[in-house]
């Protein structure tokens, strides 16, 4: 934004000297300032082809210098039930860092829809050159849940070996970028007593390409494919007298996600982004078990994501307005064989074949209010979603409203954050869902010494996800995270 007057130059520049900078971050000031990632733009949360569009051939565009970053995060999960309700519940921690989005899926339900994704810690080097840059990044995570009621106690751990991740991206004509990416995740679960253990893995690997028609408006497009695999099985173990036999279930698929993307800016006046994605994936899917292989079918995903985001500023206002619109559509289907057999002692009736829809539709509006003594932004969001099975002429629904505040104040060598996240789950009624309210508190500080090249932010999230219809039974979230960036 530009100053009107030269006397606020002789103002603001001292003070801006004197305060801690606010544009070197890590992803953790967001989320020590109540997760304002639709109003707020940082260096980890830019609207351009890289950050918001997810394109790799915009990286050497992403931030102006080399990086070095580095964190960990721990935390935990208590349960919480004066009605004396609830049995078994799990006692969670994490170590080295939250459990990742991509394994979110793999923790046994219905707990993984209420633990808190990580964000992306662990070591990250960024390395940048005249026109193109170079990123590796790998991170490590652990999550355990113990089940201290049950007799003999019990527990769940998922490990993320380190998954690892490499990207270059270079300027290959005047108007024109490439970028080449790959990647690997594996993930195990495992049960103790050992009787159950499943292993997720998966190699990625793609590029993309930007064009970019003048330093307004840039256009990409993205494609990537995919190799996951899961592994399951249960050992030859006897409970109460009864003898299991060795049993394992695989899924060996490969997949491919396209994406378009486009950004728009017009300096001081606003900034504007949207991003097309559609995907498929496909696997065969086999059972074993009495040393007996039997081909169960074939599973095929496919889905469909739209997102958009507008930023706009007023000229000599401190003040800047946001709004988002997205939608996205998956579909999973599930085709047996024809003749399944006897799997054990598993009847043939215990897989059917299914084939199922969710689409999603959320939006967003918020402000930020900034000045070089104080960042003030709300957020207001809304989505609904609907799932439905093919074979039947119902459908359920559930719409989620919530809304986010959040603030920073710079100090002298320090920034200063605090934040308040709600929301609340309305299932329609007679879906057998309860309606959910969560409430997030946040709270952070940035530590940048003057004339130094290192920035630490410190992030602490306290969470409590409440059944609305149960006043007795709560479930908190404590998890503290310290990021590092070293700029060289």
């Amino acid at each position: 934004m530009k100053i009107g007057k030269p006397i606020s130059l002789v103002v603001l520049i001292p003070t801006m000297l004197l305060l801690s900078s606010t544009t070197q971050t890590t992803e953790l000031r967001l989320m020590g300032m109540g997760d304002l990632r639709l109003v707020v733009e940082d260096e980890s949360n830019m609207l351009n082809l890289y950050d918001f569009g997810g394109n790799v051939a915009g990286l050497y565009l992403d931030e102006p210098m080399s990086t070095l970053k580095g964190g960990f995060s721990y935390g935990g999960v208590s349960f919480s039930d004066t009605g004396g309700t609830l049995e078994e519940m799990p006692k969670v921690t994490y170590l080295g860092q939250p459990v990742p989005e991509n394994v979110m899926g793999y923790i046994p339900a219905p707990y993984r829809d209420m633990l808190p994704a990580g964000g992306p810690l662990g070591v990250d080097v960024s390395y940048r050159m005249e026109a193109s840059a170079i990123r590796v990044r790998g991170d490590y995570a652990n999550a355990k849940l113990t089940f201290e009621e049950m007799d003999p106690e019990q527990s769940v751990t998922v490990n993320t070996f380190p998954s690892t991740m490499a990207q270059y991206s270079t300027l290959f004509a005047d108007q024109l970028s490439l970028g080449l990416q790959v990647g690997y995740l594996r993930a195990k679960q495992t049960a103790d007593p050992e009787l159950l253990e499943s292993t997720v893995s998966n190699f990625g690997a793609g590029l993309g390409i930007g064009f970019y028609l003048s330093e307004v408006v840039g256009l990409g497009a993205t494609f990537n494919y995919m190799k996951p695999k899961f592994e399951t099985g249960i050992d030859s173990i006897s409970i109460d007298g009864l003898d299991l036999l060795d049993f394992s279930a695989d899924l060996d698929g490969s997949g491919f996600d396209f994406g378009l993307q486009g950004v728009l800016q017009a300096p001081g006046l606003l900034k504007a982004g949207a991003r097309l994605g559609f995907n498929s994936l496909s696997g065969d899917a086999s059972v074993e078990a009495v040393d007996t292989a039997f081909d169960v079918g074939s599973v095929k995903t496919s889905g469909f994501a739209m997102q958009t985001r507008l930023l706009t500023t007023f000229p000599l206002v401190p003040l800047q307005l946001a709004a988002s619109l997205g939608y996205m559509s998956e579909t999973a289907k599930l085709e047996l064989t024809e003749d399944l057999g006897s799997i054990g002692a598993a009847k043939q009736d215990t897989l059917a074949p299914f084939e199922g829809s969710v689409s999603t539709f959320p939006i967003g509006i918020g402000f930020v209010y900034s000045t070089p003594m104080l960042t003030l932004g709300g957020e207001f969001h809304y989505s609904s979603a609907t799932a439905k099975e093919e074979d039947s002429d119902e459908s359920e629904s559930i719409s989620t409203t919530g809304f986010n505040l959040g603030a920073e104040v710079p100090l002298v060598v320090a920034a200063l954050r605090g934040g308040l996240v709600y929301s609340k789950s309305n299932p329609e009624e007679d879906s057998g869902t309860d309606p959910m309210t969560m409430t997030k508190y946040t709270v952070g500080v940035g530590v940048t010494p003057p004339g130094s090249m290192v920035k630490a932010d410190f992030a602490y999230n306290y969470i409590s996800h409440k059944i609305d219809d149960d006043a007795e039974t709560k479930m908190t979230t404590s998890l503290f995270s310290v990021g590092l960036k070293f700029y060289f």
